[in-house]
């Protein structure tokens, strides 16, 4: 049996890992092993922690948790996981930083894997307002 891809597991306020998810298919394709586990409007912390929980469970490698933004419920609900499962996690996520995420997840772990990933996260963000005042 061919071994599973590391997973990579967005977590974020409302739907939005979703869609992120559906981006990054029109992108690159369909991916193995990337979930969405948005935090839902009435859902209890122990409720989203479960669902995580859940797709950890039976890792084989330590999973890749992208969350939305820093100090929020899903990244709060992230750390706490990392002292219960082996996980790399990484806030702020974005699609550069999730395509990324995919392409190397099976190359680099630990330190090295987090730095490669805030990286592309940061290098995705440009101002292009100078790009848009040369069209006038």
């Amino acid at each position: 049996m061919p071994e599973k891809e590391r997973k990579i597991i967005l977590m974020t306020h409302g739907k939005v890992g979703e869609q992120m998810i559906e981006g990054l298919g029109m992108i690159v394709g369909i991916t193995d092993e990337v979930y969405a586990v948005p935090l839902l409007p009435g859902m209890s912390v122990e409720e989203y922690m479960a669902q995580v929980s859940s797709l950890l469970e039976d890792q084989e490698k330590p999973s890749i948790l992208l969350v939305d933004m820093f100090g929020g419920t899903p990244s709060n609900c992230a750390g706490g996981l990392s002292c219960k499962y082996p996980v790399e996690v990484i806030s702020g996520v974005n699609i550069p930083m999730l395509i990324e995420a995919v392409q190397i997840r099976g190359l680099y772990s630990g330190e090295e894997l987090r730095q490669h990933l805030v990286k592309a996260g940061v290098t995705g963000v440009n101002d292009l307002s100078k790009i848009v005042a040369g069209c006038q």
